[in-house]
């Protein structure tokens, strides 16, 4: 989640598109799709596929609890009515803006996998080039 920060330059609060303030906001380790929404759609998914990162979202406590266990974009549609830039929001937390519309409702796996091609993309273009400098820092010689 720190690297999801990093590459938005401070991710945006959902409701509003503010920047979320790390100092100033009670955060709730949000579940994308929310967990008795999973256990209702998908009784046989196990934890571990549920509680993923790649499902995860920081956000503002009180909008987490407003969100209860709808599908996304039951609860990301009533944010949009107050957050015309939304979707902005999303892609600051590396979350596809389609999810507003309902697209992967029914296609958590397929969610999975995109978000986790542009976690990946964020790797490879902002860890992996530091590689060396890393290993220089860390051990005092090239590895």
């Amino acid at each position: 989640m720190n690297l999801i920060n990093l590459q938005a330059g401070g991710i945006r609060d959902w409701k509003n598109n503010d920047k979320v303030s790390f100092n100033n906001q009670n955060l709730d380790d949000h579940h994308v799709f929310p967990k008795k929404y999973l256990q209702q759609k998908y009784p046989q998914l196990d934890d571990i596929r549920v509680d993923c990162v790649l499902n995860r979202a920081l956000v503002p406590k009180i909008t987490n609890i407003k969100m209860g266990g709808n599908p996304p974009s039951r609860y990301l549609k009533e944010l949009l009515l107050g957050n015309p830039d939304l979707g902005k929001s999303l892609e600051s937390h590396l979350i596809p803006p389609d999810l507003i519309d309902g697209v992967y409702d029914d296609s958590y796996e397929l969610f999975l996998k995109n978000r986790a091609k542009k976690v990946i993309d964020v790797v490879n273009t902002q860890i992996l080039p530091l590689k060396a400098e890393l290993e220089r820092d860390m051990f005092g010689t090239d590895v």
